[in-house]
């Protein structure tokens, strides 16, 4: 059941590339760009963003689905871009952030949809540094960057969290 946590888990450097849906909505340039990404040989696709819709996550995914043979993981902005065609999911803690919505709420809006789906989840925790320009995620979900120089003390106090639904 962790085919892809355990693909991600192993020694070997894997390539991810990570594809906002809701910047893709000319699909003949979207066509073109994945041609041209499955060149550099990646090994999976995440898929999301802070803005998308289900609808525009859902043709991302079918998309992808119809043209790779690759593992396609959601990165999920939201509970609203759970959707149960994608191989996993990065169940999310954002622990840079101080938004509720984004610490707790969105992850138990979407537990009754991963759990019912079967897809695979991945606990993830996400922390926003600084890298000398603002983030969409940083103004959509209230996030405060950690800055480079301090990042030990983010990484070693935060652990990821897991979906538990009985």
């Amino acid at each position: 059941m962790n085919k892809i946590y355990t693909f991600l888990s192993s020694k070997t450097p894997k390539i991810a590339v990570l594809i906002d849906p809701e910047k893709w909505t000319n699909f003949v340039q979207f066509n073109i760009w994945v041609d041209q990404i499955i060149l550099s040989a990646p090994d999976l696709f995440l898929v999301g963003g802070s803005t998308a819709t289900r609808e525009q996550t859902y043709a991302c995914i079918k998309f992808l689905k119809q043209k790779v043979n690759l593992p396609i993981v959601l990165f999920p902005g939201g509970a609203v871009q759970v959707d149960a065609h994608a191989d996993a999911i990065l169940f999310m803690s954002m622990i840079s952030g101080r938004n509720p919505q984004f610490l707790i709420e969105e992850q138990v809006r979407a537990a009754r949809t991963v759990h019912t789906s079967g897809i695979e989840t991945i606990p993830t925790s996400y922390l926003l540094l600084d890298g000398g320009s603002t983030a969409t995620r940083e103004q959509t979900h209230a996030c405060i960057k950690f800055l480079k120089q301090k990042v030990n003390l983010p990484i070693v106090l935060f652990p990821g969290g897991a979906v538990q639904v009985d």
